[in-house]
């Protein structure tokens, strides 16, 4: 189905000044109205799939002028962009919860459902998964409450919409900072420090990734990491952790008021876990057996430490949060002889850039066009998508990779214009990738470690889900699928990063051309399994707090408990000033009892690679399969029939378990 081209006035919406903001914003919760307003006049016994839940799904595609919104409020560089983008958002949220609550569109569904049987409509899979999928979700909205009822649920989801845009808010807009001379940035590479902006004479260290991570894994200085870690652990502040406490509350009233035993239990109906219960079990399973490995990596870290102290010290038989970073990248570099920094080297940014296009390219049977048109920033790229045999355009998408001042702090992928049918012809998908790399300085590009590949490559795999779907409805559309499966291929595709064949092709010295040496390559390949059960356990841990805060089993203030949690099953000391919840931007960003869905995902993940590996890894008839049964499909098919059908068996944990090297 033709999909077609967008032009500089398609794109008009990036330059979008806060008046330009407002009149989107109530352009949405406008066309929304009529839309329902067209499905509610609909006589009863004239209802039809197509003029009541096709409509009803119809009615989300000006949504589209929300997510640019959105998008702008993570990336415009303007500031009172930035802040309109956040007031017109919550504005926006407040007039659509009113629609989305609307009994008049509930009633209408039901008419169309007494009425199908009499008119003998027949449905294809999809759209009876639509129908299903979209009457759970009216339920779930408490229309079966009495109204007084149903105005409370209504009131908490307006202030729950105006307190998690505010926790965000504070995130990215939470600065703080070391200064220091330049002789206590010792085992800093030069680029490094090079890259530090200057304040009076010192240089400035912030909590920025690009910034943060490079110091907390190379600086020398003991007392410098301990005071940076500190502050990064207060991230977002107190304020948030009062917002996060007021949220959680709103939250389990609102599920009590429905019906369910915890928000948890409300929140994984509609995913593939189906209940609280199966999360906690999941946790419990994979946790159990790392206890030993995680001992055992914890010890190798607290041997590394007492080495480099004087033999009367006691201070090495524990071990603090800010020394894990430190003393992995020491126990990394001496057991596979891998400097991340000379690793580094080898990943110049463009180079790295045009190599993943061609290997998923070829892969999935696509190219990747850039397109000469500004955006928001002149850091942002524009590219098309087309199909490699014809030359037909797919979609769009754009790249943000650089931080600056207000910009979103960690690495995602924002979806913009989700693909569906439309007047006879597909709307084109357009979705774009945000990421904090450090950019080019004075004599060369910017250069990723190896970390910050997998990072690129994780968010290209949620951006070829987004844009290489063939949905036919907005709700079912690219990574609109269960939450607990969407980080599946993301998490695909960071598996091609570790590959011999793909790391040659991928590495290039910035100022020699030569690829990682043979050596090194597969030292790099070695390391893999680096503290991995630690890292497994460390996410284990994040997803179970999310699920103890979201079934009421905390005991303890927010932080306390997590950092108990944290201690507990990771034998690390956190500070007592940490504020970890404050700065978790998954607990208000649409992970809620949902953060379990990353190693969901990636067991799912790990057994989709195997497809891969069995046909030599790059296989483009298993990229056309994978494009074809799972990419393209969104959620038109349960996400378990999905699976089944690409693996061509019943799912297993095998892969998994062997990739983490248990």
């Amino acid at each position: 189905m033709k999909r077609t081209g967008y032009t500089r006035k398609d794109f008009a919406w990036t330059k979008w000044t806060p008046a330009d903001i407002d009149a989107a914003a109530a352009r949405v919760v406008a066309a929304k109205r009529a839309a329902f307003d067209a499905v509610k006049k609909v006589p009863a016994g004239e209802r039809t799939f197509a003029n009541t839940v096709a409509a009803i799904d119809a009615s989300d595609r000006c949504m589209s002028d929300l997510l640019k919104i959105s998008l702008l409020l993570n990336v415009s560089p303007k500031k009172e962009v930035r802040a309109a983008a956040q007031k017109a958002i919550e504005r926006a949220e407040r007039g659509l919860i009113d629609l989305e609550y609307d009994g008049d569109v509930y009633r209408a569904l039901r008419e169309y459902d007494a009425h199908r049987p009499i008119r003998g409509e027949r449905l294809d899979p999809a759209d009876r998964k639509l129908f299903a999928d979209m009457l759970r979700e009216f339920r779930r909205r408490g229309f079966d409450l009495s109204k007084t009822e149903q105005a409370g649920l209504r009131k908490n989801l307006k202030e729950i919409s105006r307190l998690e845009n505010a926790f965000q808010k504070n995130i990215n807009d939470y600065e703080d900072s070391i200064e220091v001379e330049r002789s206590a940035l010792a085992g800093l590479p030069e680029h490094y420090v090079k890259s530090l902006s200057r304040k009076g004479g010192k240089y400035v260290v912030t909590l920025d990734y690009p910034s943060y991570l490079p110091f907390m894994e190379n600086a020398v200085s003991d007392d410098l990491r301990r005071m940076l870690s500190e502050k990064n652990w207060r991230k977002g502040g107190k304020k948030n952790v009062t917002l996060l406490a007021k949220i959680v509350t709103l939250r389990r009233e609102n599920a009590e008021l429905l019906g369910y035993a915890t928000h948890a239990d409300f929140r994984v109906e509609n995913r593939m876990a189906g209940n609280a219960e199966a999360i906690f079990v999941f946790l419990e399973g994979l946790m159990t057996p790392l206890v030993d490995q995680v001992r055992k990596d914890v010890s190798d870290l607290i041997a590394l430490k007492a080495a480099g102290e004087d033999s009367s010290s006691r201070q090495g038989r524990s071990l603090e949060v800010h020394e894990v970073p430190y003393l992995s990248n020491q126990l990394k570099k001496s057991r596979y002889a891998v400097d991340e920094e000379i690793v580094r080297e080898y990943f110049p940014l463009p180079h790295v850039r045009s190599e993943m296009f061609s290997l998923f390219g070829g892969l999935l049977g696509v190219t990747f066009e850039p397109v000469p048109l500004p955006l928001w920033h002149k850091d942002a790229e524009l590219y098309a998508i087309r199909e490699r045999k014809t030359c037909e355009l797919i979609a769009y998408f754009a790249f943000d990779l650089h931080p600056r001042e207000g910009k979103y702090g960690h690495a995602c992928m924002s979806n913009v214009i989700s693909g569906h049918e439309a007047d006879g012809g597909y709307v084109t998908p357009f979705a774009a990738i945000i990421a904090n790399f450090n950019g080019p300085a004075k004599g060369r590009p910017a250069l990723l470690s190896h970390d910050e590949v997998d990072t690129l490559f994780h968010e290209f795999g949620h951006l070829m889900h987004e844009t290489l779907t063939e949905a036919r409805y907005v709700s079912q559309s690219g990574a609109n699928v269960a939450w607990d499966f969407v980080e599946t291929m993301s998490q695909m595709c960071e598996f091609f990063n570790w590959e011999e064949t793909v790391l040659r092709k991928l590495s290039r010295h910035h100022v020699t051309g030569k690829p990682l040496p043979p050596a090194l390559l597969r030292k790099l390949i070695a390391s893999k399994r680096h503290l991995m059960a630690f890292e497994v356990m460390r996410q284990s841990v994040q997803a179970l707090y999310d699920m103890m805060v979201h079934t009421g089993n905390l005991r303890g203030t927010l932080p306390e408990y997590f950092r108990k949690l944290y201690e507990t099953h990771l034998g690390v000391t956190l500070p007592e000033t940490s504020l970890f919840p404050a700065g978790f931007g998954h607990l208000a960003g649409g992970y809620d009892a949902g953060y379990y869905g990353y190693l969901w995902s990636r067991v799912y993940a790990a057994d989709f690679y195997t497809k891969f590996r069995e046909a030599g890894v790059i296989s483009p008839e298993v990229g056309s399969r994978y494009r074809e049964e799972i990419l393209a499909k969104g959620s038109s098919v349960e996400e378990a029939d999905i699976a089944r059908r690409f693996l061509g068996r019943k799912f297993s944990d095998k892969a998994f378990i062997e990739d983490i090297g248990l």
